[in-house]
């Protein structure tokens, strides 16, 4: 699916100060720290690094990609129950691989993207997923200073507080310079992740990126207003052109400071 949503493509987002994104197959295509954090935990689990190798090259051959089911297909592979204990240890280990610095990249374009809309706009980012895991993975793509503001939703109450739980995005809304209806919620689970912010007041704009890129949007309180095919697509959304480095980068946006006009092209 490409462009937009519904008929909104001729509306105005002049309103939008702010954006709240996700990082997991919104900035990046979580697969690429997945797959090798598999093997790492593998490994020290004294299993096979090489038919480990082998066995997740066979399941993103049968599935398209590496998802939550590969844990499973590993543990099944190596004769090991696929018990919720056995998945636990698993993922304890994975969460605990460090990928290098510079060893991770934004999708194609995104970087580009948030360069140039932090100009303009205030850049917040809900991360969901091991703590200290993300902030491993925030290093290792450099992104922790594209931001004005970073909320791991674990810290609260681990899986708990992921979306559709509402209390870490309502932690960074209230932190947030922008009001709630001047936010843009930027997502790629239309199973969980808009009805949250839709009910908040935000603007939700899906991306057809990562493990759910397949799945068609939820109807009714859980539908994104809008779908784009990348975060990349983000400042053309906003009708946001090159803005460069000489703009202000204070979120107050007061009357005399440097603003872009922000229009939707259809």
């Amino acid at each position: 699916m490409s462009g937009l949503a519904r008929n909104d493509g001729n509306q105005a987002l002049t309103h939008i100060t702010g954006l709240v994104l996700l990082l997991d197959d919104v900035l990046y295509d979580r697969q690429e720290w997945l797959i090798p954090a598999l093997c790492f935990a593998a490994e020290r689990l004294g299993m096979d690094p090489d038919r480990v190798a082998l066995c997740v090259d066979n399941y993103v051959q049968q599935h398209g990609r590496a998802d939550a089911g590969i844990y499973n297909h590993i543990l099944l592979s190596f004769g090991q129950s696929d018990s919720v204990m056995n998945i636990r240890a698993f993922s304890a280990w994975v969460n605990r691989y460090e990928p290098l610095p510079g060893s991770l990249y934004m999708y194609a374009g995104v970087r580009e993207a948030l360069e140039s809309l932090r100009y303009s706009h205030e850049l917040c980012l809900l991360v969901q997923g091991n703590a200290e895991s993300q902030k491993a993975v925030l290093s290792a793509l450099d992104a922790r200073k594209l931001f004005s503001n970073i909320v791991y939703a674990d810290e609260i109450e681990g899986l708990r507080s992921r979306l559709p739980d509402d209390r870490a995005l309502k932690g960074l809304l209230k932190s947030m310079i922008s009001r709630q209806g001047n936010v843009m919620f930027v997502g790629n689970n239309p199973q969980k992740h808009f009805e949250v912010p839709n009910r908040l007041a935000c603007t939700t704009v899906r991306c057809m990126t990562g493990e759910y890129s397949h799945l068609d949007n939820e109807s009714g309180s859980g539908c994104a207003r809008y779908c784009i095919t990348s975060a990349a697509r983000l400042p053309w959304l906003l009708g946001v052109a090159d803005s460069g480095s000489g703009l202000s980068q204070s979120f107050g946006f007061e009357k005399n400071s440097d603003q872009i006009q922000r229009q939707a092209h259809a």
